[in-house]
């Protein structure tokens, strides 16, 4: 009985774990991605949530799908049997999805209907994690150190592999309140430093979700302005479709990350510098120290916050990478704050000595508060340009500006200094919170035209960095100056074929596919989202930000003072100008004929207040020649000749001769004279015949002496040997 009990329960045990085989081979199929050298299943696609994400090199007419379904149908068309090599045409099965965009729908038979969607030509990052995504999605602080990355470009061509590289990559989670979004956006670390679709060898990449922008292109909008600008090491980036663990994620944006190295921010790594100054000691170990200046270095500086327990090396002058950062600067290790209730954080180095923070504290509250105060000087009467970069300051300030950043100096703020002490604004970062997209916070997104980032809006952020800056009349009229080049690359964009319109026709088909994925009703609502992505009309995620461009960029022109319609220089040569004796020469230069600002090229791209100067050359004077002999009754005359220009001539008087005495004036003084001097003759001999009989008694007593001791001598010798031969004989 016990026995067939037994038998009874295998056969059970066995169909349970057939049945068990059987759902997990009929679980969703999986689309085959076949990359080229790519011998992984690391970029096949599964369904998430019976729809399929394409990346652009999987043709929808020709989608190899690996599944235990014996037949499919396309569009509700009748049922055929799977093709034997498993690829499928999907494009019969066209339709729209609820926000109008363009999908697929096929069926296989028992497993159900699934959604197709095939994204736009784009680049995929294809990423294998060693512990699963749900670690990545819990915590910013875990690090998949084993994970295995693939990335192609638009044509499914292999850029990076590391199955191919054998090497593991990592991925980690950042961002501040954007990690809390449900799309989440990433850092990767390759496994080799890899040039990533042009931007340069490096390891490191960001991968931005644009979770709150429903447009997806602000922050690369914002990107471009700073490059119009020629504001030095903005950060490049290129849209990519990411996946991980065979499952996509949505559009991201593979950006730069804001760090100092090559190909990104080129100043002294001092944080290279840090770890090899303290190569047996793990920085991160390290504890931290709150300090407070009580006016050690400046009345502005109140507190700093330093790593404990390092060594420094020989210069710690440079490079430093810092944050102006408002919110989320408590969560940093190396902080300080300022009485103008500003908080930066050391983004690099990362764990700083206490004489590193020392020294960029003081720099940076000191050259605040000459920002701060009116006349633009700080306690000691040093000027706030002697500090900064002017140029770049009102650079990140227009982009700001521009942009009616949310966040605009209250947060990801970023400047660099390196071993010249000159504080330089920039790179820019962080800009999904602009153009008016948050909703219910004041005039924010309803105001397309007001000045923002010049003044606090009252929101408890202390954005005051932007209005110390432009009270200042040297600010203002350079950001005059600057601020048409920024519209002009905006009004570019806007037109039609412009930037905008290229770029979005471009990311359309993914921006469909992530509108899917995370569907924009399920969004935060204090961002603003529309259900189409671009139709043309403001009710669109794209309109509404570009009749927001046009309005803000036109209505700006007055803020800044600047000129609205720009016109085409039209420019001069003046030629160069060699330096002579006395006066200074210059470079050439060219001059517009219209406003008659000056550039040191022909195409009027560098614009100079005034030519470089030459120095005068200073005389090459030649020898003195005689032009009038000097006689007993006049002055004569001689001059000399520049050998540069002999029109040069340098004159001078030569005195007139000295007239000879009379032959009677001349016995007389000859008299006069050898009386004087046989009188001075006699007196002489005199005096050397009595220095003569001084000097020979002095010599015959000397004499006389040594005489008379060498006898005494040689007595006491005599006297000492008749007593020795007395004594003998005795």
């Amino acid at each position: 009985m016990l026995k067939r009990f037994l038998s009874f329960m295998i056969v059970i045990c066995m169909l349970s774990c057939s049945m068990l085989i059987q759902i997990d081979a009929s679980t969703d199929p999986v689309v085959r991605n076949n990359l080229d050298k790519v011998e992984d299943t690391i970029a096949d696609i599964d369904a998430h949530n019976q729809v399929f994400y394409l990346p652009s090199n999987i043709d929808p007419k020709n989608v190899h799908i690996e599944t235990s379904a014996k037949t499919y149908s396309v569009g509700g068309k009748s049922s055929q049997p799977m093709p034997e090599n498993g690829t499928i045409d999907i494009t019969p099965g066209e339709t729209l999805d609820q926000y109008g965009n363009t999908c697929y729908i096929v069926s296989f038979d028992s497993l159900g209907t699934y959604t197709f969607y095939s994204g736009s030509a784009i680049g995929a990052v294809y990423v294998a994690t060693s512990g699963g995504i749900n670690p990545l999605l819990s915590s910013r602080e875990y690090k998949d150190k084993q994970s295995k990355l693939v990335i192609t470009d638009e044509s499914g061509k292999v850029i990076y592999s590391d199955i191919a590289n054998e090497t593991l990559s990592e991925i980690k989670g950042r961002g501040n309140a954007s990690f809390y979004n449900e799309k989440k956006p990433f850092q990767i670390k390759l496994g080799k430093k890899t040039d990533l679709f042009g931007m340069g060898k490096a390891k490191t990449w960001i991968l931005l979700a644009n979770y709150n922008d429903s447009s997806y292109i602000r922050n690369t909008l914002a990107f471009r302005i700073a490059d119009a600008l020629e504001l030095p090491y903005t950060p490049k980036s290129v849209f990519v479709e990411l996946y991980i663990d065979n499952e996509y994620q949505g559009i991201y944006q593979l950006s730069e990350k804001t760090q100092i190295g090559t190909n990104r921010i080129e100043i002294t790594d001092l944080e290279e510098l840090n770890e090899k100054a303290n190569e047996d000691l793990d920085l991160d170990t390290l504890g931290v120290h709150m300090a407070k200046s009580n006016n050690k270095f400046n009345s502005n500086l109140e507190l700093y916050q330093y790593a404990v327990g390092m060594e420094n090396p020989e210069n710690i002058k440079g490079g430093y990478l810092v944050e102006l950062d408002n919110l989320y600067s408590y969560s940093e290790k190396c902080i300080f704050g300022t009485r103008n209730q500003n908080t930066y954080t050391v983004k690099s180095p990362e764990v700083a000595s206490k004489e590193e923070m020392e020294y960029i504290a003081d720099l940076f509250s000191s050259f605040e508060q000459a920002l701060y105060s009116k006349d633009g000087k700080d306690e000691n009467g040093k000027y706030y340009t002697e500090y900064c970069d002017l140029e770049s300051l009102v650079k990140v300030y227009i982009v700001e500006e521009i942009t009616k950043n949310w966040d605009a100096y209250v947060g990801s703020v970023f400047f660099h200094v390196d071993v010249d002490g000159i504080i330089h604004a920039g790179p820019v970062w962080d800009f999904d919170n602009t153009w008016g997209n948050i909703r219910g916070r004041g005039s924010f997104a309803t105001n397309l035209e007001e000045p923002w980032a010049f003044k606090d809006q009252g929101f408890g952020y202390g954005a005051t960095f932007g209005g110390a800056l432009m009270q200042h009349e040297d600010a203002k009229e350079l950001a005059a100056e600057l601020y048409p080049v920024a519209a002009s690359f905006l009004e570019d964009a806007l037109l039609p074929g412009g930037y905008i319109e290229t770029l979005t026709e471009t990311i359309s088909a993914s921006a469909a596919m992530d509108m899917a994925r995370w569907p924009v009703e399920q969004r935060n609502y204090t961002f603003i989202y529309f259900n189409t992505y671009s139709d043309g009309t403001v009710d669109s995620c794209v309109g509404y930000l570009t009749n927001f461009i046009n309005v803000r960029t036109a209505a700006l022109y007055d803020f800044f003072g600047a000129e609205k319609t720009p016109h085409e220089h039209v420019l001069e040569k003046i030629d160069f100008a060699e330096p002579s004796c006395e006066e200074e020469g210059h470079d050439e230069y060219w001059k517009c004929s219209i406003c008659g600002k000056l550039f040191s090229d022909e195409e009027g791209k560098n614009k100079i207040k005034e030519p470089a100067v030459i120095p005068p050359l200073g005389h090459n004077w030649g020898e003195w020649e005689v032009v009038e002999e000097a006689d007993y009754d006049h002055e004569g005359l001689e001059r000399r000749v520049c050998r540069g220009d002999s029109s040069h001539v340098e004159t001078r008087v030569i005195p007139r001769k000295e007239r000879p005495t009379t032959v009677t004036e001349s016995v007389e003084t000859t008299t006069v004279e050898t009386a004087e001097t046989q009188s001075d003759t006699s007196k002489t001999t005199e005096s050397t015949a009595e220095k003569i009989t001084e000097s020979g008694n002095t010599t015959l007593i000397i004499w006389i002496c040594v005489i008379v001791g060498v006898a005494a001598i040689f007595v006491a010798l005599v006297v000492i040997i008749v007593g020795k031969r007395k004594t003998i004989r005795s």
